[in-house]
């Protein structure tokens, strides 16, 4: 959820761009809570997967695409999520 909000508040016109280590280092100190590379880009990765948004590296630059999905989406269902739950529990 502090990925999802950070993006939405700091998207201008609907677009982030921004070093990934910048951003998680900001989300992890306004959210207080653990982040890290890895966790941004699952949280990345989901959101891609729900077309909420869109992401892509070019040469040390994330760029975020706020795909203005409409409607709430349930991420429990994510393909991505029962991958890594399944590795962690095997």
């Amino acid at each position: 959820m502090a990925v999802f909000r950070h993006v939405k508040t700091r998207a201008a016109m609907g677009k982030l761009s921004c070093r990934p280590r910048t951003l998680y280092r900001q989300i992890r100190y306004e959210a207080a809570k653990q982040m890290n590379m890895a966790k941004l880009q699952v949280c990345l990765d989901v959101f891609a997967e729900f077309d909420i948004f869109s992401f892509e590296t070019r040469e040390e630059e994330l760029e975020i695409y706020d795909l203005n999905r409409k409607g709430k989406a349930d991420i429990n269902g994510s393909k991505i999520l029962k991958r890594l739950f399944a590795a962690l529990s095997a």
